[in-house]
């Protein structure tokens, strides 16, 4: 079958969760695609982070184009930061110079006043850079369906996948069937609303100086733009004690932080630690007063089929394999993951939180009536799916899985 192809789209739609895939293909749309493989993002589930893994591109600057520069001690970014970002040194191959369509960055802003507008329009636009390459093969994305999520939900997602169906089944079928589309998308959403958390108003009554740098041992830095379920936290001290603060706020599932090689799981009634041998790619999670993730069960019954060593370590594919359908999916890799190399400016203490509640600016909370987010750990917010018109991929996938498969070079 692959022979016969004659040309190739990869296309990447934000935020579209493999549960909604799923529905709709059980619906009787998607019939060209092949059964799609989930996709476990990184943690956080935010775009940033998950294009870059799955496109195999350099790490960004921060979570979110708003973010805290360590080297210059300030936030950074913003709103200004979508226009500089696709004009970055092309040594610095971010995920922007994976595609060759992406929405004009006054869509970026436009989704939120005009969803399904604007949908449409970055829909057409793109189908029109296609029909008018003579590429053997496009790459593009879709990022106005996350914004679209976010306002609409599970009612307007559909109506956009609806839309995005039709358009696919028509290129295939005007090209016979010899052109393999794959489709996938970055991270899921947990389609519920729910109420901003006031974070910074937390740090501060206990005894936390808030601010946009870090001057001495109790200031804190925290980001906020979009309206999302995980946070970053920047702090000069030593980010244990606020970490444990900070898992006692209603709506904070755990608080992820950095200790030596280590990287412990705080939460409201304890903590659990993950270690890791990178030699034997063996992963060791060691709950102490509490286990946050609820994982104490399935390690038991790993260690009982014999998959654990003599101080308690377990590889990575039998530890990835026995919790990638858990709430919280792969959690023990994608947390360590979380606390290294994701992007240059690395947060002291990464938040997950729990579905309801948000974070995000002020500003944004008071405009808008969030319906849908993402960010967490939670399956909800970090399932995507990937599928092609002509092959079948792992039924369960991690994100930095996805390159060899779409086999992607810069575009410029």
């Amino acid at each position: 079958m692959q022979s016969q192809i004659e040309r190739r789209l990869i296309l990447c739609v934000d935020g579209i969760p493999y549960t909604a895939i799923e529905r709709l293909r059980h619906q009787g749309m998607f019939r060209f695609f092949q059964s799609p493989s989930r996709i476990i993002s990184p943690f956080p589930a935010m775009t940033n982070v998950a294009l870059k893994e799955l496109f195999g591109a350099a790490s960004p600057s921060g979570y979110e184009a708003f973010y805290f520069d360590r080297e210059l001690n300030r936030l950074s970014g913003g709103a200004s930061n979508y226009i500089r970002r696709r004009t970055q040194s092309l040594h610095v191959r971010t995920y922007h110079h994976f595609v060759d369509y992406q929405e004009p960055v006054h869509f970026e802003f436009l989704v939120y006043v005009a969803p399904q507008a604007i949908y449409r329009a970055d829909l057409d636009r793109f189908l029109a850079r296609f029909q008018a390459s003579d590429a053997p093969m496009v790459v593009g994305y879709l990022k106005s369906t996350d914004g679209l999520i976010h306002l609409g939900g599970q009612e307007k997602l559909d109506w956009a996948l609806r839309l995005l169906d039709e358009a696919l089944t028509t290129l295939m079928d005007a090209h016979r069937g010899k052109m393999e589309i794959t489709l996938f998308s970055d991270h899921g959403n947990n389609m519920v609303g729910g109420r901003r958390l006031k974070l910074k108003d937390h740090l501060r009554r206990c005894h936390y100086q808030v601010g946009s740098r870090l001057r001495s041992e109790p200031s804190v830095v925290v980001p906020e733009f979009g309206l999302v379920s995980f946070a970053a936290v920047y702090t000069a001290s030593d980010p244990a004690p606020m970490a444990r603060d900070l898992a006692q706020l209603d709506g904070v599932e755990f608080a992820v932080y950095r200790q030596a090689d280590a990287v412990v799981v705080a939460h409201q009634s304890g903590q659990a630690k993950i270690a890791y041998e990178p030699a034997l790619r063996r992963y060791r999670y060691e709950p102490n007063t509490s286990d946050p993730l609820n994982l104490q069960i399935i390690m038991q019954q790993l260690k009982d089929q014999g998959q654990a060593d003599a101080e308690g370590f377990i590889g990575d594919r039998a530890l990835f394999e026995a919790t990638a359908d858990h709430h919280f999916p792969d959690a023990v890799h994608r947390l360590h993951q979380a606390m290294s190399d994701q992007v240059v400016n690395q947060a002291d203490i990464l938040l997950s939180l729990a579905d309801g509640v948000y974070v995000g600016h002020a500003l944004f909370d008071s405009l808008v009536e969030l319906v849908a987010t993402h960010g967490s750990a939670r399956a909800s917010s970090s399932t995507g799916f990937l599928m092609s018109t002509h092959r079948v991929f792992s039924t369960c996938l991690r994100a930095s899985n996805v390159p060899v498969y779409l086999n992607l070079k810069p575009r410029c």
